[in-house]
């Protein structure tokens, strides 16, 4: 465990669970997952993957929005209400 109480768990080279503790922490919900968290790296930027996830019925919310260091991010339902945050590392720079 590392000194803010989050252990990362790596999966694979490009894969990693992140366990938060947080005794403080009261579920939204009753799922158990808060949210997905995932990383693209495209030739374009954040719009096109926003069309692409409104083309196929979703609905980004939270964003986009700046990271810092080149990414961006929002969030999207899944089909069954679980929270996925897409962030993408943008390879061309934004006008």
């Amino acid at each position: 465990m590392r000194p803010n109480g989050n252990t990362p768990v790596c999966l694979g080279p490009t894969t990693r669970l992140l366990l938060k503790v947080d005794p403080n922490y009261v579920p939204q919900s009753q799922r158990n997952l808060d949210h997905l968290s995932l990383l693209l790296e495209t030739p374009g930027d954040i719009s096109e993957v926003v069309e692409y996830v409104r083309a196929h019925g979703g609905e980004p919310f939270d964003g986009p929005r700046d990271m810092g260091r080149d990414f961006r991010q929002f969030r999207v339902l899944d089909p069954d209400g679980n929270e996925i945050e897409i962030r993408v590392k943008e390879r061309t720079r934004r006008q």
